[in-house]
């Protein structure tokens, strides 16, 4: 039998989410445009029709302007 290395999204992830503090995969990665922060998929605001993205904060920030 041959061993197979788990696919990247089953892995538990090296990088941390800097909303909140969650391990993701890079490969998962979201980038807010306003700020460049990375964040899980959890943390990411997705606006469209634009697919611009932004973490919670940035995204509040936005909505009051």
């Amino acid at each position: 039998m041959h061993r197979r290395h788990r696919p990247y999204w089953l892995s538990t992830g090296t990088e941390t989410c800097l909303i909140c503090t969650h391990a993701y995969v890079l490969q998962m990665e979201y980038r807010c445009v306003a700020c460049d922060r990375g964040l899980c998929e959890q943390c990411a605001v997705i606006v469209r029709p634009a697919l611009a993205v932004f973490c919670v904060e940035c995204h509040t920030v936005e909505a009051a302007s």
